[in-house]
């Protein structure tokens, strides 16, 4: 898992490392998008506003996400909603 933060945009974006193509996303609501692969599988995720808060509620491989974020001791781990 890869996780980058742009500050210009204040946008999370979370890979899950598999080397597929995005064919798709979907809006999880928001600033949540998770991208998928051909065969449907989540492949990342983009958090919008990220210095708001990071909302994992119903996101796949949310809880992943909540551990990596809290192991790199993200600057917006105080923010992450955990997701269940």
């Amino acid at each position: 898992m890869h996780v980058t933060y742009e500050e210009e945009g204040d946008i999370l974006a979370v890979d899950f490392g598999e080397r597929t193509e995005r064919t798709g996303s979907r809006d999880f609501g928001g600033g949540r998008f998770v991208e998928f692969n051909s065969n449907g599988d989540p492949i990342g995720v983009e958090f919008l506003s990220a210095s708001r808060g990071i909302d994992l509620t119903d996101i796949p491989r949310g809880d992943e996400i909540h551990d990596t974020l809290h192991r790199l001791g993200a600057m917006l781990d105080s923010k992450v909603q955990s997701p269940a």
